[in-house]
C-alpha cells in the first residue's frame, strides 16, 4: 500500500542485487567521502599544496592514489602477496606451518587458528585471547543448507580461479580447490550460532593451559600464543569448542597439503579486491554467481570504499564538520532519551517479569551507553601507528592493509602484556555508517551520523515521521538488550543469569511464540525460519511497542507514523539474492518486517479498521505483546 509505486518503478537491471533507501543513502554517504578524497586529491596535484608526511590528508591522497592505479597494480601483480604464499608452501611440518599461520594473522589474514584479543565474557573489565570461527570460504549456513552444493560449486570455480592466476595449472588448481572446499564444509559443519543455539554459558567456555592441550593435541598452543604476542596467557576464551575440536583434527601431518591449499586460499580471497584487474573480475564473478545478477563495476570503483575502509576515522573528522550538524546530534540523543524512559514504564508494568527482574532489568536499561551520531574525540580513534609508503614509493594497497592490520595486532598485544583493563565503552562502527547497532558488551546503542538521513530521519519532520523512521530503529536497537541473546548479559557487559527460573520459562514461551508466529510464513523467495529470525522479529515488535507508546494511542497522526514506518524498510531484491539472505539473515524480509509488526498492534488494527478476513488481521488473543 505505501510502496507500491517506488517498488514498480525501480528496475534492479542484470547488475544490481538489491536496492534500497539504504542503499541510496550509503550511495550519499559514498558520494560525499568521494568529494572529499577529490578536493585533497586536486589540492595537492592541481592546487599544489603541501601535505606533512603522515598527516590525515597525505594518508588519504596516498590510499586512493594506490586504489585507483589499477594499472600500478597490474604491474605488481600478485608479489604484494608473494611472500605469504611463498611461506606457506616452505613449510614442511604442520608445526612450521602454525608459525607461519601467527604471521598471517597479524596481517590480517583468517586461518585455522584465528585468534584475536577480545573482553572475557564472564569479567568485562579483561582482555583475553579468544577464538571463534575461522575461515569458511562462504557462508556456514548455506554449507548447512539445502543449496550447499550448488554454492560450493560456485566457490570451487571461484577458487580454483584465483590458484590459476597466482601460477599454478589447471589440473593441480581442481586437486587444490577439491582440497579447499572438503575442508570448508568440515570447518562448516562444525560452526554453531552461539546466538542461536541455547545459552551462551552452555557454549563458551574460557580454558586454562591444561584443558588447551587436552583441545589441541596437535598444535603447541603455548608456542602458537606467543607468536601473536600473547606469551603470558593463562587462559583462553573459546566460543565454540566443537568448531575447536574440528580445527584440532585437520592440524595432522597427513593433512599437511590441504591445510596449505586452504591457507592459500583464504589469502588470495581476501586479496583479490585489492590486486590484479584478473583478480578483481574473479572476485566479482564470485559474488555474481552467489548473489545473482552481472556486475559492472570496474575495479577503480572501490578506491573510494577502499580508501574509507583504512582511513574511516581519518574521513570521520572532516564528514562531520561538512555534513552534519550538531543541532540534529541533540535531536537524537534527546528522542533516545525519551525512548528510554518509555522502556522504563513498559518494563516496570511487564507482568511476565518477577519484581526483582523488573528491577535488574531498569538497572541495565539507565547504564545504556548512547552513541549518537559521532564521538566528541574522533582523533582519539585514529590509528596513529598506521604509516603508508607511497607507491611512488613502492608501497601497494595490500601492503597498507597488511600494514594497518598488523599495527592493530600490535597495539592489541600491547594492551595484553600491559594487563590493560578493557574498555567496553566507545564506538565500534563510523560516524558515516548507514546502520545502527546494539552491543552486549557495552551495553551501548550506538547510532551514527550516516543513517541519520531521510527517509529515516529529517529535522525538518513532524514529530510521527521521525518515530516511524529512525525511533522504530532506535527503540529496536534498545530492545537487544533484552532479546534472546542480549538478556544473557548484565547491566556490565558480563555473561550472568540474572533471571529467575519462573523469568527464564515466560520468557521462553514468549519466544517460542514469536517463533511460531514467523514460521513458515510464505514469501516470493521461500519460507521464513522463525528460529534463525527469533531475535530480530523480537526487537521489531518490542521497538513498535514503545514507539506507539511514546507517541500515544489517541494520537491522530498514527497514519504518518505506520507509512513512515513502512517506507524506511522499502528494498527491491532479485531472486537469487532474496533466496539468499533468507537463508542466511537474521532479519525477516523488509515486508514481513512492516505488515507482520504492525499486525500486532491494536493501535495498527484500529486506525485502518482492520477487520477478520483482512490480509493483515490477526485475532486480539494471537497478537504477540513482549511487555505483557
Amino acid at each position: 500500500y505505501v510502496n507500491g509505486d517506488w517498488l514498480n518503478s525501480i528496475n534492479l537491471g542484470s547488475g544490481a542485487q538489491s536496492y534500497s533507501d539504504i542503499d541510496r543513502m550509503t550511495q550519499t554517504v559514498n558520494s560525499r567521502i568521494s568529494e572529499i578524497i577529490f578536493s585533497l586529491y586536486r589540492k595537492y596535484y592541481s592546487g599544489g599544496e603541501e601535505f606533512a608526511d603522515g598527516s590525515n590528508e597525505k594518508k588519504i591522497i596516498d590510499v586512493y592514489s594506490a586504489a585507483a592505479n589499477q594499472g600500478y597494480r597490474d604491474k605488481l601483480g600478485l608479489s604484494p602477496i608473494e611472500k605469504c604464499l611463498t611461506d606457506i608452501e616452505k613449510a614442511g611440518t604442520i608445526k612450521e606451518l602454525v608459525s607461519v599461520m601467527a604471521e598471517l594473522e597479524k596481517v590480517g589474514f583468517t586461518t585455522l587458528l584465528p585468534i584475536e584479543l577480545d573482553t572475557n565474557l564472564y569479567d568485562s573489565t579483561e582482555y583475553i585471547p579468544a577464538i571463534s570461527g575461522g575461515y569458511t570460504g562462504i557462508n556456514a549456513d548455506i554449507i548447512k543448507g539445502a543449496d550447499a552444493n550448488k554454492y560450493l560449486g560456485i566457490y570451487k570455480d571461484y577458487i580454483k580461479e584465483l590458484f590459476v592466476i597466482s601460477g599454478v595449472s589447471d589440473d593441480e588448481a581442481i586437486k587444490l580447490a577439491d582440497d579447499v572446499v572438503l575442508m570448508c564444509q568440515s570447518l562448516g559443519m562444525a560452526v554453531r550460532d552461539i546466538g542461536r543455539e541455547g545459552k551462551l554459558a552452555e557454549q563458551i567456555e574460557i580454558c586454562d593451559k591444561k584443558r588447551l592441550n587436552e583441545i589441541f593435541t596437535n598444535v603447541d598452543m603455548g608456542e602458537y600464543l606467543s607468536n601473536l604476542g600473547f606469551g603470558t596467557v593463562s587462559k583462553l576464551m573459546i566460543y565454540n569448542t566443537e568448531f575447536a575440536t574440528a580445527i584440532n583434527e585437520l592440524l595432522k601431518e597427513e593433512n599437511l597439503s590441504a591445510v596449505k591449499a586452504y591457507l592459500k586460499a583464504s589469502v588470495l580471497n581476501a586479496s583479490a579486491l585489492y590486486l590484479t584487474s584478473e583478480t578483481f573480475e574473479a572476485y566479482e564473478g564470485f559474488q555474481s554467481g552467489i548473489f545473482g545478477g552481472t556486475s559492472n563495476l570496474i575495479p577503480s570503483d572501490y578506491a573510494v570504499g577502499i580508501v574509507q575502509e583504512l582511513l574511516g576515522w581519518e574521513l570521520a573528522s572532516v564528514y562531520i564538520d561538512l555534513y552534519f550538524p550538531e543541532s540534529s546530534k541533540q535531536t537524537i540523543e534527546d528522542m533516545t532519551s525519551k525512548i528510554i524512559k518509555e522502556y522504563e514504564g513498559l518494563i516496570s508494568s511487564c507482568t511476565r517479569m518477577t519484581p526483582q527482574t523488573r528491577e535488574r532489568a531498569i538497572k541495565k536499561l539507565k547504564a545504556i551507553e548512547v552513541n549518537c551520531a559521532y564521538p566528541d574525540n574522533i582523533e582519539e580513534y585514529i590509528n596513529n601507528a598506521f604509516v603508508i609508503r607511497p607507491i611512488t614509493d613502492g608501497g601497494s594497497l595490500m601492503e597498507y592493509k597488511m600494514e594497518y592490520n598488523r599495527t592493530r595486532s600490535e597495539y592489541r598485544a600491547s594492551l595484553f602484556k600491559d594487563k590493560k583493563k578493557a574498555e567496553r565503552g566507545g564506538w565500534r562502527i563510523y560516524p558515516q555508517t548507514t546502520n545502527a547497532m546494539y552491543d552486549p558488551i557495552a551495553n551501548s546503542i550506538t547510532i551514527p551520523a550516516g543513517i541519520l538521513q531521510a527517509p529515516l530521519f529529517d529535522s525538518t519532520a513532524e514529530l510521527e515521521e521521525n518515530l516511524g523512521g529512525i525511533g522504530t530503529v532506535i527503540a529496536h536497537e534498545i530492545s537487544h538488550a533484552f532479546d534472546s541473546r542480549g538478556a544473557q548479559f548484565d547491566e556490565n557487559g558480563n555473561l550472568l543469569n540474572w533471571w529467575s527460573v519462573e523469568d527464564n520459562n515466560a520468557f521462553k514461551i514468549l519466544c517460542e511464540n514469536i517463533v511460531s508466529q514467523y514460521d513458515g510464513i510464505e514469501t516470493e523467495a521461500g519460507k521464513i525460519d522463525g528460529e534463525l529470525t527469533l531475535n530480530e522479529n523480537l526487537a521489531d515488535i518490542a521497538g513498535m511497542s514503545c514507539i506507539l507508546k511514546l507517541a500515544g494511542a489517541d494520537n491522530a497522526k498514527l497514519g504518518i507514523l505506520f507509512e513512515s514506518y513502512a517506507r524506511i524498510w522499502r528494498v527491491k531484491n532479485n531472486e537469487d539474492y532474496a533466496e539468499f539472505m533468507l537463508e542466511t539473515d537474521e532479519h525477516s524480509p523488509a515486508k514481513i518486517r512492516v505488515n507482520r509488526v504492525l499486525s500486532n498492534f491494536s493501535e495498527f488494527i484500529d486506525f485502518y479498521d482492520v477487520i477478520d478476513g483482512d490480509g493483515m488481521f490477526i485475532p486480539k488473543e494471537e497478537r504477540i505483546n513482549v511487555w505483557r
